[in-house]
């Protein structure tokens, strides 16, 4: 597919690893901070920013993950009658990509990179018509959890069978909002998908509270499509229990006597495991 002259920013000029170096052209006027694009201005160069970088064996979806700019300087031959070579200076503005995924010919993005472009490849800007064109996937099972910062008229999507089907961690700082995040998936995944079967365990109380004792309980969820399980009110028989298990929830680990008689009355409990066990 021929990409529009009218988006071409750039060509590559370095490839190491994974590591894309890209020129920018410069105008009359200078680099050009935006570009109006199907009367879309979108940035130049700002970091996260998507691009497309085309050459002849295919297209290829990348990311900007640094801009900078250098000054370089050149050396003309002496002219006629100048006995001393002339030196002038120019300004060259580079962003380092990353490639994300691969476009095929059907227009859709295949994950990862397994060919990656020749120098002099052409670097374009995407309009948000063909990105979104681009991220457009099956809208069953598909969670919109917001917006694209790059594109807000965007939504971003996640997959809930790819995203729950292995193990996800949530991770940040004390109030980078760990909380909140939590809160708007799940949020949005009762909403999405009104038979999906979650087990929260909230151990601080900030899904779900009181206001006092007596009121009724408030949380995260509407009241009809959640229940609530006080883990003070469980009642678990101690042959649940392991050794181990039994030690921690009877005794300090420094108390060296207490868990001696532990130790014999846990023994007991391992001959005759259907008594129960009074300590």
């Amino acid at each position: 597919m021929l990409l529009p002259e009218t988006s071409l920013i750039g060509r590559i000029i370095d490839i190491e690893g994974c590591r894309l170096i890209a020129t920018l052209l410069p105008a009359k006027e200078g680099f050009l901070s935006f570009l109006t694009l199907d009367e879309e201005t979108l940035p130049i160069g700002q970091l996260g920013t998507l691009v497309e970088i085309c050459d002849r064996a295919g297209h290829l979806l990348a990311e900007v993950v640094r801009s900078s700019e250098e000054t370089l300087e050149r050396h003309l031959l002496p002219e006629q009658g100048v006995p001393h070579k002339r030196r002038i200076s120019s300004r060259e503005r580079r962003l380092e990509l990353i490639g994300l995924a691969e476009i095929n010919a059907e227009g859709r993005l295949e994950s990862g990179v397994s060919r990656f472009p020749l120098l002099n490849a052409t670097v374009h800007l995407i309009s948000s018509e063909r990105l979104a064109t681009l991220l457009v996937r099956e809208q069953v099972g598909m969670l919109e959890i917001g917006r694209l910062s790059a594109r807000p008229t965007l939504p971003a999507r996640l997959n809930s069978s790819a995203l729950f089907g292995r193990h996800l961690a949530i991770l940040g700082q004390s109030g980078a909002g760990k909380s909140w995040t939590l809160s708007s998936l799940l949020q949005r995944v009762v909403t999405t998908l009104p038979h999906s079967h979650i087990v929260l365990l909230d151990l601080h109380g900030e899904y779900g509270w009181r206001t006092t004792p007596d009121a009724p309980y408030q949380g995260i969820f509407p009241a009809q499509t959640a229940r609530h399980l006080d883990a003070r009110e469980l009642e678990i028989p101690y042959w649940l229990l392991t050794y181990s298990e039994l030690v921690d929830l009877f005794i300090e680990r420094s108390d060296a006597m207490r868990r001696c008689k532990l130790r014999f009355y846990a023994m007991r409990y391992l001959a005759c495991a259907a008594k129960p066990i009074n300590i």
